[in-house]
């Protein structure tokens, strides 16, 4: 197995979103526009106008981005462009505060943690439903976990190429391994579940949050089989409606989520431009609503622009060179150590980054 080690490391300290800013006067003077174009048409087009009107009062987002998802079924894959989508068609359990890892209630409206940290109980949401229709509970939750878990479960799909490596690492391995953590799940109600560890584990409840360990429809899984990862469902506050590979996917309001007013918004369209100029015109010309994966170099030029707001978010994942170290002279660690203190990190930030990145101390993010 070739060897890598960490020639330069960057922690990206933002990611670049670009969002269009569309204020009332700018919808007051459509309606001038369209009357316009209405006294120009047909009288018999009554019926086709009430379409239009109803469909205009319709609040959709089209967010674009840089690639498609790999897959909607997020315990199977850790791609960043298939978690934008799941995080709005599933839940986990718990979730985290805004641009924070403090905990909140998600699906679980309350837990307790035993003084030995061996045993996690958590109170369910009551009234809430899947996407298809089928009650969520405590026995929904064991499922999926032990589908995940479990390589022979049922709806584990193996055979079919699914495989779960979040679960394992975050929770030591599967069912059956020595360091696999969890000893049993135990159903005490319909709402209420209990996990029994083998050890305690620090950052079990940060592991419930995670978007990963989200919960999908036992019905569905059943239903679509292996097909899950294309027809996702979920107890979110969207519901899957259409993916046109490599083009766009649809996401529709969830009217009966059980979060009283929300969504906000009726459809959510995910549309891919691959390139990050292309998407920067998108946004102009007012195609789009959001775009991310700005060029750092267009940061200044959109932050004096009108109509077009930036949104950073603070660091949270790191840009580096490797190198194989079994060949020469990278096997010897004077020479690779020589490499690292040559580099001008900084440097690589202003030049590449355009200071939106800085330079790491650590292959980790330290939370300060």
């Amino acid at each position: 197995m070739k060897k890598f080690s960490f020639l330069l490391m960057l922690l990206l300290a933002f990611t670049l979103v670009l969002a269009a800013c569309n204020s009332d006067d700018s919808s007051d003077s459509d309606d001038n526009s369209d009357d316009d174009q209405e006294q120009q048409s047909d009288d018999n087009n009554d019926s086709e106008d009430d379409a239009d009107t109803e469909e205009e009062g319709e609040q959709v987002l089209v967010y674009a981005r840089g690639g498609d998802s790999e897959s909607l079924d997020f315990g199977s894959t850790t791609d960043g462009e298939s978690s934008r989508v799941t995080k709005q068609i599933y839940e986990s359990l718990l979730d985290f505060e805004k641009e924070s890892f403090e905990l909140k209630p998600g699906l679980a409206h309350d837990w307790d943690v035993s003084d030995d940290g061996l045993s996690y109980t958590f109170y369910l949401e009551e009234g809430v439903t899947f996407h298809d229709g089928t009650d969520f509970n405590a026995e929904a939750v064991k499922t999926n976990f032990e589908r995940w878990s479990d390589p022979e479960h049922e709806y584990a799909f193996t055979d079919e190429g699914y495989s779960y490596s979040m679960y394992g690492t975050m929770f030591g391995g599967f069912k059956g391994d020595e360091g696999h953590v969890i000893e049993e799940i135990n159903v005490n109600g319909d709402y209420e579940i209990e996990f029994v560890l083998k050890q305690p584990l620090g950052f079990f409840l940060q592991n419930m949050a995670m978007s990963y360990f989200a919960i999908t429809s036992p019905a569905a899984l059943e239903e679509h089989g292996p097909a899950i990862n294309e027809k996702p469902v979920g107890t979110g506050p969207f519901e899957f409606e259409s993916w046109t590979r490599d083009e766009s996917i649809v996401l529709e309001k969830n009217e009966n989520y059980w979060k009283e007013g929300l969504p906000k918004l009726d459809r959510v369209i995910f549309e891919v431009i691959p390139d990050n100029s292309s998407r920067l015109i998108a946004l102009n010309s007012g195609e789009v609503d959001i775009m991310d994966g700005l060029n750092p170099d267009d940061a200044d030029i959109v932050e004096s622009e009108d109509g077009v707001e930036l949104l950073t978010r603070a660091e949270n994942n790191f840009g580096y060179l490797g190198f194989n170290n079994e060949v020469e002279p990278l096997d010897d660690k004077l020479v690779r150590q020589a490499i690292n203190h040559a580099v001008d990190r900084q440097a690589i930030a202003d030049a590449l980054y355009n200071g939106y990145a800085v330079p790491a101390k650590t292959q980790y993010h330290l939370v300060t």
